[in-house]
């Protein structure tokens, strides 16, 4: 995602650990700022989990039906938005 956007790429891998502190200094932010907290106990867990999904059922339904690779749904959108928003990333603003 970071190299459609031109951005660098994360260094730091986000452990249970480190989601950990953030979601609690996310939290204390929220109540001295009043505003609702970017992350949360529920969505740093779901951040380090990790789910498996059979498609085996979608696949034998619909024979003729193929995902669209990961690269291409990131690129598409991004793509989009850089040419829609080319101001966002003239003023700095990270996605």
């Amino acid at each position: 995602m970071a190299d459609n956007f031109g951005k660098k790429r994360p260094y730091k891998e986000a452990t249970p650990f480190l989601s950990g502190v953030a979601w609690r200094l996310e939290k204390l932010k929220s109540f001295f700022s009043g505003q609702k907290p970017l992350l949360t106990r529920e969505s740093a867990k779901v951040a380090n989990s990790f789910t498996r999904f059979d498609n085996a059922k979608l696949l034998k339904a619909l024979p003729g039906f193929a995902y669209t690779p990961l690269e291409e749904t990131i690129q598409r959108p991004a793509a989009n938005m850089l040419q829609t928003c080319p101001t966002l990333s003239l003023m700095g603003y990270r996605f």
